[in-house]
């Protein structure tokens, strides 16, 4: 327990030392990223389908594409077919880390995973993250990467 005390006073004073978090990015600048996400989702799928690593490298982040390599280890050469039919992003978080941003976005619509079954809602939420060093001006320059994916109930 007072380790775990240690490691969150240890990560506020991290936070701090960067100084006080950015004001909010305005509304187009939102709407911007939320559609360069919308259009990283569908990629992700599209490059997932065909088993393009290079593509998958140049979504995710160094940790996550090992994740997904091995996955698409395992699953050999067996077809996979995702149809994006309609996704919604909405923004939930952007936080300053100490050496990265991490963005927390939740997509949700309709996807089609096999040509014989109607399409079937989803929600997943994706953390993205771009390092404080690959930093644009604008919030949807394409240094995100995706992190993390979970899906939601």
């Amino acid at each position: 327990m007072l380790s775990q005390l240690r490691q969150r006073l240890a990560a506020t004073q991290r936070r701090r030392a960067i100084g006080p978090p950015p004001p909010p990015p305005p509304p187009w600048e939102i709407e911007a990223f939320l559609e360069a996400a919308r259009r990283s989702f569908v990629g992700v799928q599209r490059a997932w389908d065909c088993g393009d690593l290079v593509a998958l490298a140049s979504f995710a982040t160094e940790p996550l594409f090992r994740e997904l390599r091995a996955q698409l280890a395992e699953r050999g050469d067996a077809p996979n077919h995702t149809e994006v039919l309609h996704v919604e992003a909405r923004l939930l978080n952007i936080e300053n880390l100490c050496d990265a941003q991490i963005a927390c976005v939740e997509f949700s619509g309709l996807i089609r995973e096999r040509h014989d079954v109607p399409p079937l809602p989803f929600r997943e939420l994706w953390m993205l993250a771009r390092l404080h060093h690959a930093l644009p001006d604008r919030l949807a320059e394409p240094s995100w990467r995706v992190a993390r994916v979970q899906a939601l109930g």
